[in-house]
């Protein structure tokens, strides 16, 4: 379901913005480096 958003160099993680929100799979400054939403 949420393949496609994934960019294929990185096929695993999950991105979430500073609110906890996917952001499509695209890296922000905001986003920990352990593909996990912030606490």
């Amino acid at each position: 379901m949420l393949r496609e958003m994934r960019p294929a160099r990185h096929p695993v993680g999950r991105r979430f913005d500073a609110e906890g929100r996917m952001t499509g799979g695209r890296w922000h400054p905001a986003v920990d480096v352990d593909n996990s939403p912030l606490p």
